[in-house]
């Protein structure tokens, strides 16, 4: 006697229930309990290295993001419009990074409608004693779409000639 029957082909006899072809979504009652995910080893720390920075993080890539936000060098390569150097020379980077953001970002960012430009004015370049010369850059005019976009962008700019004067040595992965 058919009592019940879901599938199309072979009816089902009193007692046996009915039949049931695919994935339910239902463990079976003698399956295995799945083991609990191994816990991930912890990811290396790469560290900034610059001098007693203690920055540490587990990517090479935010490393790099440090340094060229954070070490701009104790000397200022700003140009100025009378066209000498700012040259304002700090102890530390961390002064540098003040006198860089409240004297020269700070009052240069400016708007270009939506967007903000990045306020770097240039650099003519500079002979060095230990290697070739570093070339001049032109006066940024990226946008960014903040100001704080644009600050680190002129950061960026500081802190490549400073790390060719320094000679500072990247960090590798």
């Amino acid at each position: 006697m058919n009592v019940f029957n879901m599938s199309t082909s072979t009816p089902q006899t009193s007692g046996q229930g009915p039949v049931v072809s695919g994935n339910t979504g239902f463990r079976a009652i003698n399956a295995k309990p799945t083991p609990p995910p191994k816990a991930k080893a912890p990811a290396a720390k790469h560290r900034c290295g610059i001098g007693r920075c203690p920055f540490e993080t587990e990517t090479l890539k935010g490393v790099h993001e440090h340094q060229k936000n954070k070490h701009l060098g104790t000397e200022c390569f700003w140009w100025l419009p009378n066209g000498e150097f700012c040259g304002v020379m700090t102890e530390t980077h961390e002064q540098l990074y003040e006198h860089f953001t409240k004297d020269h970002l700070k009052k240069e960012t400016r708007r270009n409608g939506q967007l903000f430009k990045c306020c770097w004015p240039g650099f003519p370049g500079m002979p060095l004693p230990t290697g070739p010369p570093i070339d001049p850059e032109n006066k940024c005019e990226q946008t960014f779409q903040s100001a704080s976009g644009a600050e680190r962008h002129a950061r960026e700019h500081q802190h490549k000639i400073w790390r060719r004067v320094e000679n500072v040595v990247e960090p590798r992965g």
